[in-house]
């Protein structure tokens, strides 16, 4: 039921940046209506941690938390930007009521333009925020080579350990502004 984020490649933002990003003054504040609720997702966002697990019950927000953690406005001003959520199976993504109804909600609110094949949805300064499956373990080296600024799992128990450590090892930038992933 958690989730978990790693912002290892997003080294180069400071977490003050972050703690206050949606009071940010820009075209995507202005039309964000989404704030984090009080208490978990709220500490989701403020954390100093650059791996974070995310848990509660079914409902709680922690999806939505998410996905709006992916589009917060200092990481989307950032050339380069890329940040990828993965779930177990494809349907999870598409299912009615799943991810992609969510974001298609909360993205296209901010400018987000949605690509189906593959799953990605890009915005102004060319950021791009991904829908991706593991399916099997032995999927996780489709990922060979790849850089993800932020790595997201939604549902984390559903994949397993060593999933998670390759898929760690990818989370790594080479992202213009100061976003370089430091081991």
């Amino acid at each position: 039921m958690g989730r978990l984020i790693s912002r290892k490649g997003l080294a180069g933002i400071g977490q003050d940046a972050i703690a206050k990003s949606y009071r940010f003054n820009s075209k995507v504040e202005r039309k964000l209506a989404w704030k984090p609720q009080t208490g978990g997702q709220t500490m989701f966002y403020t954390t100093r941690a650059d791996i974070c697990i995310f848990g509660g019950s079914a409902g709680c927000g922690k999806s939505s938390g998410l996905l709006m953690d992916c589009a917060n406005p200092n990481y989307l001003k950032v050339r380069g930007y890329n940040a990828t959520i993965f779930r177990r199976s494809f349907p999870q993504i598409t299912n009615p009521g799943g991810l992609l109804d969510e974001s298609r909600i909360l993205y296209s609110d901010i400018g987000g333009k949605l690509k189906l094949n593959p799953l990605d949805w890009s915005f102004e300064t060319g950021a791009k925020i991904s829908f991706r499956h593991i399916q099997y373990d032995k999927s996780v080296y489709d990922y060979q080579g790849s850089q993800i600024c932020k790595l997201c799992f939604d549902e984390l128990t559903h994949f397993s350990e060593e999933v998670v450590f390759y898929m760690l090892s990818r989370n790594r930038s080479g992202c213009v502004g100061g976003l370089v992933s430091q081991w």
